[in-house]
């Protein structure tokens, strides 16, 4: 069975998102979490007592099932009571908790006081250090106070990466208070000025703010699970606002009009538009959004937003978009909750346990939004699920799939996929950015197995995918990349690419853990002088899982002048051919040579030495680069020549042999030295050299 964004192409009517092939039957899934009337989780209905409607006519549902991420189980539902349902045991290897569930926080900075910001990051610091072992992996992003979206940590199960970016976040700019932009110098007016840039400013924010949400979880189309959206902020304005109402004062200060203040607001009609646009794409790809206003009744004045409700009422225009997005996403809401810590972990809990339910949804209406209900015949009992999605064709589902892996690969959880980028130039001088891709496809890959090296100037990442999982079928490969310039501008494109196998594990340096194969691409994109962001996602057409990965990379102004490309690491396989190490890992035993270009080069001479490592602290070292035939004694410094490259008019070109090493650490240390022209580098890469399989 093949799941994107909620629809599933699948040959049989059981849901389990273990089963991964396709064919031409359409599967719609429904996540639904029910809890009693304490909050607590149900967890023994039947399947009969489920009944769903699309678009108000009641459909048959084909399979029910009881999803528990952090028992690390999927049962089966009985259609009627007193017939239990037969338990899977753990999550087999072909389902990760990355396709059943996820948490993403979207912290709103800008939406946020000063105070809150920082009771929100503590909060998530204090969590993860309690916590042992997540059931689902996590993400990070925040909105800065210019409006950039940032990705403070990509999908991850390490709880260590996890307090370090809740550190980050916390160490971010606060909010300046729109109290000290009206009165403390930056606007000179009367109140009744103040208030009129104070709503200027807030609907740009409201409408920008849900154009930034509605992009982001439109972004998640290639995830196949629920995914839970922490939306952190004090909310934004639905209100309209004119001369005559005003739902309340931003600035505190006296109402200029007394007496025409209503106690009510009128909605702003294009706000409540991008509103609905925003719940629509949510339920489209089963995102669920989880509302969190941090903010307390004394934080309010520190923020300068000067509201006097927090609990729903008339008045509350910003807490009803927050309880809106929750209520029709079928997530939640958390507003002015003292304890912060407890939200947390009432957010993960809730995402990691469900009732999957699919059905077989009617013919037509290919681009349109259908409308989900879920009922229960239980009483005492809270549904929540999403309330619709946009039925796409095979077609617009793999593009949208692709797009989406590409605009947020911190947030793919499909396989392993590792990106280098080496800077060269060509005949002509004109810089260009060669960008080598390995997809693993090994039983055993998990998450952070790889090893992944910044490179000679952070030209290379990788992403080790949370909870990554095997592919089905590598011969179905395809690769796409995109290459944007630092204003968001698309500069270069590759699609529908496919990708080369390269050997076995027995010659073959590793993607993931124990691959028995994995596949290669390459390709070089000539770029001007500026800083670039590469995305790379590779699609297995075979089960439509997605796997993608990102680099950020600079590209300097060096026309005519003396300069080296980035240096290359290559292996030498059994067959005598070789192959481009990607990852930052090889074989034990396996020969590796260091290629490098030198242009407008006099003499230049390529040497350097092995540093063994543990952590960020190198040892003595224990080789130097070079003859690795000469005699010394194991653990004495080797002592070998500098290697003078081969000239081709303005080019100078060469490989270094490297002894072979053992399994390890190292740090590859290289000297490019040009006497002639009086230049020289210094290039450091990281290596790991891990045992046959």
């Amino acid at each position: 069975m093949a799941v994107v964004a909620g629809v599933t192409v699948a040959a049989s009517p059981s849901a389990t998102a273990g089963q991964q092939f396709r064919t031409d039957v359409e599967i719609v899934r429904v996540d639904v979490v029910v809890t009693d009337n304490d909050g607590a989780f149900i967890d023994d209905l039947r399947a009969g007592e489920f009944t769903l409607f699309e678009d108000g006519a009641r459909q048959d549902i084909v399979s029910v099932e009881l999803v528990d991420l952090a028992a690390r189980q999927v049962q089966q539902v009985a259609m009627e009571a007193g017939v239990p349902g037969e338990p899977t045991p753990e999550l087999r290897p072909a389902v990760s908790a990355g396709d059943l569930g996820a948490v993403i926080f979207f912290i709103d900075l800008p939406g946020l006081a000063f105070k809150s910001s920082i009771d929100f990051a503590e909060s998530m610091q204090r969590v993860f250090a309690k916590v042992e072992q997540l059931s689902l992996p996590y993400a990070i992003y925040l909105v800065d106070m210019a409006g950039r979206l940032r990705e403070i940590q990509p999908l991850t199960v390490d709880i260590g990466a996890l307090q370090g970016a809740a550190a980050d976040v916390r160490s971010t700019p606060a909010p300046v208070s729109r109290e000290n932009l009206f009165h403390g110098g930056a606007l000179d007016a009367d109140a009744g000025s103040a208030n009129r840039f104070a709503r200027f400013t807030e609907r740009t924010r409201t409408l920008y703010t849900f154009e930034l949400l509605r992009d982001f979880v439109d972004s998640l189309a290639h995830r196949s699970g629920r995914t839970a959206l922490v939306w952190v902020s004090t909310g934004v304005d639905l209100a309209a606002y004119d001369t005559i109402t005003r739902p309340y004062q931003i600035t505190g200060q006296q109402d200029p009009m007394p007496g025409v203040r209503s106690r009510s607001y009128n909605p702003d009609l294009n706000v409540l538009g991008l509103q609905r646009e925003l719940h629509q794409a949510a339920n489209s790809v089963n995102v669920s959004i989880y509302s969190v206003d941090p903010s307390t009744l004394a934080d309010f004045h520190l923020g300068g937003i000067g509201l006097k409700r927090r609990d729903g009422g008339a008045e509350d225009a910003r807490g009803n978009s927050l309880r809106n997005a929750a209520h029709a996403t079928g997530g939640d809401v958390f507003i002015g909750w003292t304890d912060l810590d407890r939200v947390l972990v009432n957010i993960e809990r809730d995402a990691g346990r469900f009732y999957l339910l699919s059905y077989v949804p009617p013919v037509g209406g290919e681009g349109e939004y259908h409308e989900i209900r879920v009922e229960l015949g239980r009483r005492g009992t809270e549904v929540r699920a999403r309330r619709g999605y946009v039925r796409y064709s095979e077609s617009d589902r793999l593009s949208r799939t692709v797009r989406s892996a590409l605009d947020l690969p911190g947030t793919v959880s499909g396989f392993d996929v590792v990106v280098d980028g080496v800077r060269a130039r060509e005949a002509d001088g004109q810089a260009i950015l060669i960008l080598d891709t390995a997809v693993g496809t090994g039983a055993e890959a998990v998450a952070g197995d790889n090893v992944v090296p910044p490179g000679a100037a952070g030209a290379a990442g990788a992403a080790g995918a949370a909870g990554a999982v095997p592919l089905v079928d590598g011969s179905s490969l395809l690769l796409f990349a995109t290459v944007r310039d630092r204003n968001g501008e698309l500069v270069a494109t590759v699609e529908n690419q496919r990708l080369t196998p390269q050997g076995s594990s027995a010659s073959m340096p590793r993607i993931g853990a124990g691959a028995p194969f994995y596949w290669t691409h390459r390709v070089a994109h000539r770029l001007e002088p500026g800083d670039y962001d590469v995305s790379v996602a590779v699609i297995d057409r075979g089960s439509e899982r997605i796997g993608a990965s990102k680099l950020s990379v600079q590209i300097h102004d060096a026309a005519g002048e003396w300069d080296t490309s980035d240096p290359r690491l290559v292996v030498e396989t059994a067959d005598g051919s070789t192959t481009p190490v990607i990852g930052g890992q090889i074989l034990a035993g396996l020969r590796v040579f260091m290629y490098v270009e030198v242009y407008n080069g006099v003499s230049p001479e390529v040497g350097g030495r092995v540093l063994p490592f543990a952590g960020d602290d190198p040892l003595e070292p224990t080789a130097e680069v070079g003859d690795p035939s000469d005699d010394a004694a194991p653990g004495e410094a080797r002592k070998g020549p500098s290697i003078a490259l081969t000239a081709e008019g303005e080019l100078h070109h060469g490989s270094v042999p490297l002894m072979a090493m053992p399994a390890g650490h190292y740090l590859l240390d290289f000297y490019i030295d040009d006497t002639g022209a009086g230049r020289s580098r210094t290039v450091r890469l990281p290596l790991q050299v891990v045992p046959p399989r």
